[in-house]
């Protein structure tokens, strides 16, 4: 896939973010999440951090200024003009490969969330079933993976990639803010993870949130309407059909 370099930047930022959303996805099937969770957060978006910083270190020592701006393939560029065409195909393989651990990445954590919906009764129960053998969410992964494929077909990656990052930086600052919210309302509850720097970071978090949603806002302000309004219709949906559902089992 081609981008800019402003949109390169922009996804790296979201890269970080989708590693410590992911890895909260799956924390209720940790083993001693206390301690895995914060270390597999900490180690994941430092490794993206050192590897993107160094990725850009060779960008600029391998193209002019003028050829990073306008580039689209930066790292393909980047490789050819260090080692010519076997570097660029060399790359682009890389990514290829890439792709499928974070489709792995999305297909667990994506099918964990309507498991868990469906278990508390905010999706149809079904979808709440765990294979007997894998202990994997197979109908939640089935129902994932046919909505994915229509998805697909509709052949429109590059609106729905900004309509998911636009929807994702709205709930990882909400999330920040039900941190102090929860911890004001359950001031007794347990707590097996100390928040370093609370509440400053939960609040610089917000407010960073916050900031990328405005900025996605001011530059496609039709497309930021049309991902509001498909977050705001499941609103309807869950008061009408499944909040009054008797949770099942998760």
């Amino acid at each position: 896939m081609s981008r800019s370099p402003a949109a390169t930047r922009k996804l790296n930022l979201f890269d970080a973010a989708m590693i410590a959303s992911g890895a909260m996805i799956g924390s209720g099937i940790f083993m001693n999440p206390a301690r895995t969770l914060p270390l597999a957060i900490i180690s994941g978006v430092s490794l993206v951090v050192a590897i993107y910083v160094l990725s850009n270190v060779v960008y600029v020592k391998a193209l002019p200024l003028a050829g990073i701006a306008s580039s689209t393939k930066l790292a393909s560029d980047a490789l050819q003009a260090m080692v010519g065409p076997v570097g660029a195909k060399f790359i682009s393989l890389a990514i290829i490969v890439s792709t499928f651990g974070i489709t792995n990445v999305f297909i667990l954590t994506g099918a964990r969330v309507v498991q868990v919906m469906a278990g508390r009764g905010a999706f149809f129960p079904r979808a709440a079933k765990v294979h007997p053998r894998f202990g994997t969410p197979v109908v939640a992964i089935v129902l994932q993976s046919a909505w994915a494929s229509v998805l697909l077909l509709s052949n429109t990656y590059g609106q729905l990639l900004q309509y998911v990052t636009f929807g994702d930086w709205i709930f990882f600052g909400l999330t920040a803010l039900a941190l102090i919210v929860l911890r004001r309302k359950l001031p007794d509850a347990p707590r097996p993870y100390r928040a370093w720097g609370y509440p400053v970071v939960p609040l610089a978090f917000f407010v960073i949130s916050a900031a990328v949603v405005a900025n996605v806002f001011i530059a496609s302000p039709g497309k930021s309407l049309i991902g509001s309004g498909i977050i705001l219709a499941g609103l309807p949906l869950y008061h009408f059909l499944w909040k009054e559902r008797t949770p099942h089992g998760i």
